[in-house]
């Protein structure tokens, strides 16, 4: 983007018209803004690695080398960071899922994105993103003992509680029932 103004100079003595034209360069005045400071992505726990999550885009008003230039993802185990380029719009930060996730292990998972500007000194806006594990039915119920033994007379009146079991499963929701 260039930004100049035409204009036209009246100079006496003698009096003469001169076209003369200004530029205004940007100064890195502005950082990177995403539209919020935190924001939710549910991803289920059976993505597969490989998979990519858009993500929100940071705006800088600053124009040429002084406006956005990257994105970074504070470092961890299941994600990292690809950026999309998009025609005529920048860039768009997309998640990438690196390892598989189990909700049961980790419910959560708490990132920071970075944007960065290309000013001297560079400016930088951050955002908080919590990645909520959506549970599978990836587990079974478990019994407290692997078998049950029961004694019963042969007149046991029929409706009668035999035995009482309990098992627990470690998903979520309506998986764990």
């Amino acid at each position: 983007l260039d930004c100049r103004l035409p204009l036209d100079v009246v100079l006496e003595n003698p009096l003469s018209l001169y076209p003369v034209e200004v530029e205004i360069i940007d100064v890195n005045d502005n950082a990177p803004v995403f539209p919020q400071s935190k924001f939710r992505i549910e991803i289920w726990e059976s993505a597969t690695p490989g998979m990519r999550f858009p993500l929100e885009t940071a705006q800088d008003e600053d124009i040429g080398s002084n406006s956005l230039q990257s994105y970074q993802l504070q470092p961890n185990e299941y994600f990292s960071l690809d950026e999309q380029k998009r025609r005529g719009k920048g860039m768009r930060p997309v998640l990438l899922l690196e390892k598989s996730l189990d909700r049961e292990m980790m419910p959560t998972h708490n990132l920071t994105l970075t944007a960065k500007d290309g000013g001297l000194p560079p400016r930088s806006g951050t955002v908080q993103i919590m990645v909520i594990v959506k549970d599978t039915n990836d587990n079974a119920p478990v019994f407290s003992q692997p078998v049950y033994r029961v004694s019963l007379l042969e007149n046991t009146p029929k409706g009668t509680l035999i035995i009482k079991l309990n098992a627990t499963d470690l998903d979520d929701g309506i998986n764990a029932e």
